[in-house]
């Protein structure tokens, strides 16, 4: 049996009898290195060793060792050059294996990290039809900022005016629902809520459209009047309200009563 220091690549020469049938923990006299010598090396290392073996049978006497070399075996635990072209065999077959190894690794992460990227592109890119299929996937999608339309809708942004109706400040809100889809599509409730500079919500209200069923690919307005707004009203916003949600109603009026122009 040959050995070889992991740490600085001493080779030395053994017997299986020296090592035992448990195997046995070995030390480098070289570096001081020890490492664990099993008693069944694997085939690979058997092939390799008989294949060396074979070259320096083949090599003539004066070339298989250096001048300062013994022709005699060295006994077990004394260091010993070994021969030059069993010293490159060995190391050759040492990089195939590492080689081997990380080029599996290697794949590994190659396949595990396309996955990850294919599904992630997919799932982007046919977001609104996996929203339309599974609503619960949603607030997933919108965890990483990623906006989606409600089974094929979307809430165009409103425009917004104050108004004096009968001696009231009135807010006046006009919007636009969108159906993206090839099939008609209920409307669900929309809530609007006006929210101060720290993003604090002050006042919020449902509206309903009317019609409540939108057109495949049409385009449905609505309009909502709030009276006395907060003076620290900031922004107005908006969003679909989830099924089970209430809010009060508060001054909705059909498609018919907007003006496009307003």
């Amino acid at each position: 049996m040959i050995l070889t220091c992991p740490d600085c690549a001493t080779r030395y020469s053994t017997t299986p009898e020296a090592i035992g049938p448990n195997g046995r923990t070995v030390r480098c006299t070289n570096c001081s290195a020890t490492w664990f010598v099993s008693s069944e090396p694997d085939i690979m290392e058997l092939q390799e060793q008989e294949r060396a073996e074979d070259i320096i049978r083949e090599t003539p006497p004066e070339e298989r060792y250096s001048e300062t070399e013994s022709e005699t075996t060295p006994s077990f635990g004394s260091a010993a050059p070994a021969a030059g072209a069993h010293v490159q065999i060995r190391d050759k077959a040492d990089r195939q294996r590492r080689n081997r190894r990380i080029m599996g690794i290697s794949m590994v992460w190659v396949i595990t990290l396309g996955a990850i990227f294919l599904t992630g592109l997919l799932g982007f890119m046919f977001k609104d039809k996996i929203v339309d299929r599974y609503p619960q996937s949603a607030s997933i999608y919108k965890a990483f900022g990623v906006d989606v339309k409600l089974q094929g809708l979307d809430l165009e942004d409103p425009t917004t005016r104050n108004v004096d109706i009968d001696g009231v400040n009135t807010l006046v809100i006009n919007g636009h629902v969108r159906n993206y889809a090839n099939e008609p599509r209920d409307v669900p409730m929309i809530e609007l809520y006006l929210v101060n500079a720290a993003g604090d919500k002050l006042a919020s209200w449902a509206v309903e459209t009317d019609p409540t069923i939108i057109e495949p690919n049409g385009r449905l307005a609505y309009v909502s009047q709030y009276p006395n707004p907060p003076l620290d009203a900031a922004k107005l916003r908006y969003r679909f309200l989830d099924e089970g949600e209430v809010l009060p109603i508060i001054n909705v009026a059909s498609e018919t009563d907007i003006d496009p122009e307003e």
